[in-house]
């Protein structure tokens, strides 16, 4: 019988003679982890909205030749919001990647 790491909390996990495989080492890790899944979804969504709203505003503050100061600031902020996206899709990519799991 061999182990893999649980996907929440990386403790091994055992893998069964048969049947499917294991991916969590417990209940509460596979339930925290859906949990985290439903949370991260809804912080992208958001985030991601917040983002192309931006992205708007510095696109419509270029065209009106508003203060390169605001410009720059909502860039920024566009680029950081760009980062916590990233963040998030690699956490959720490792809850949900079966690619870890042979």
């Amino acid at each position: 019988m061999s182990t893999n790491p649980c996907r929440y909390c990386g403790l091994p996990v055992s893998k069964p003679r048969t049947g499917r495989p294991a991916t969590y080492c417990s209940t509460g890790c596979r339930r925290a982890a859906e949990y985290d899944i439903r949370r991260l979804s809804r912080r992208l969504e958001f985030v991601e909205r917040k983002r192309d709203e931006l992205e708007l505003v510095v696109a419509i503050e270029e065209v009106e030749s508003r203060g390169e100061w605001q410009v720059k600031r909502n860039a920024l902020m566009a680029a950081a919001l760009d980062g916590q996206l990233q963040r998030y899709r690699d956490r959720l990519r490792l809850l949900l990647d079966d690619e870890r799991h042979p």
